[in-house]
């Protein structure tokens, strides 16, 4: 039997997540898909991971965070734009798990 604590996480850290994740893809658009927005992208998804392997909840990454994020995305950018942004933070949140 474990002993290690089931840390539970709540609706805010959610939410603070969140918004760090769409304030990222925001600059990233804004700034025409920079370097220095492709660097803040990338420091943001590494950001995420330890976040989410921390919580423990990686497993549920999708449900809590990488769906909103997509309707959010496509909220302010419009279908295809939305789309490739999220399809953009989803390549660098793999990134970040195989460094």
């Amino acid at each position: 039997m474990s002993t290690v604590p089931v840390r539970t996480i709540d609706a805010r850290e959610v939410a603070e997540q969140l918004a760090r994740c769409v304030a990222t893809m925001v600059y990233y658009q804004t700034d025409g898909w920079s370097w220095s927005g492709a660097q803040l992208l990338w420091e943001q998804s590494r950001s995420l991971r330890t976040w989410a392997a921390r919580a423990g909840v990686e497993e549920d990454l999708a449900e809590a965070l990488l769906t909103p994020l997509k309707v959010e995305l496509t909220d302010r950018f419009g279908t295809e734009k939305g789309t490739k942004l999220h399809q953009e933070f989803l390549r660098a949140l793999r990134d970040a798990s195989e460094e």
